[in-house]
């Protein structure tokens, strides 16, 4: 009866410190997925625009940006820092408009970001 019970916790040892190293081998600090907001087709251009959100790092906050996809090749427009999440957009006369928030902060207020269209 005593030799069960110490195999038994024996193998129930092994089994947490084996499971203790898988999690600490696969533990991620950040989030590295880029998740992409939004596809706008622009009229009467060759291009369309992609909205993404980037994750923080060790550098830099989450944040916003707009990518020019022409012919399969993308271009960085621009990148809203202290942005994390995309209320609307409208486009209107060669110019882009966002309407942004970070909803990390408690309270905070949308705000309005321009972009010319190339």
């Amino acid at each position: 009866m005593k030799r069960g019970i110490i195999i038994g916790a024996v193998v129930v040892i092994v089994s947490l410190i084996g499971y203790g190293i898988y999690k600490v081998n696969t533990f991620s600090l950040f989030d590295v997925e880029i998740t992409h907001l939004q596809t706008i087709n622009v009229p009467e251009k060759p291009y369309t625009l992609k909205v993404y959100l980037l994750p923080s790092n060790a550098t830099s906050q989450s944040y916003i940006q707009v990518r020019k996809i022409e012919s399969k090749v993308e271009e960085v427009l621009a990148s809203y820092e202290r942005y994390n999440y995309l209320n609307s957009y409208s486009l209107s006369d060669g110019e882009v408009s966002f309407i942004v928030s970070d909803t990390s902060i408690a309270h905070s207020r949308a705000d309005t970001v321009r972009l010319a269209l190339p």
